[in-house]
């Protein structure tokens, strides 16, 4: 079974489609269940489309990897 912590740090994978299907059934069912979370998801999805209606700079696939491998490294340590 999912806990928040580690659903937590798997969002972006599951907002960008990245997380196989059976994680993404398990999150799933433990959004339906916890209040956090699914606040916590409905702010990054708001977060994204604000992002995503700014005009910015893409940054290149390399930086965008490195910045998500760093992400993932800072959520483990709580």
């Amino acid at each position: 079974m999912v806990k928040c912590k580690d659903l937590f740090g798997k969002m972006s994978e599951y907002l960008d489609g990245e997380m196989d299907l059976a994680m993404i059934e398990e999150a799933e069912r433990h959004i339906g269940h916890c209040t956090e979370c699914k606040e916590t998801l409905d702010t990054f999805r708001k977060s994204v489309a604000l992002i995503k209606r700014t005009k910015t700079k893409k940054l290149p696939h390399d930086d965008r990897k490195r910045l998500k491998e760093l992400i993932q490294r800072e959520m483990e340590k709580m």
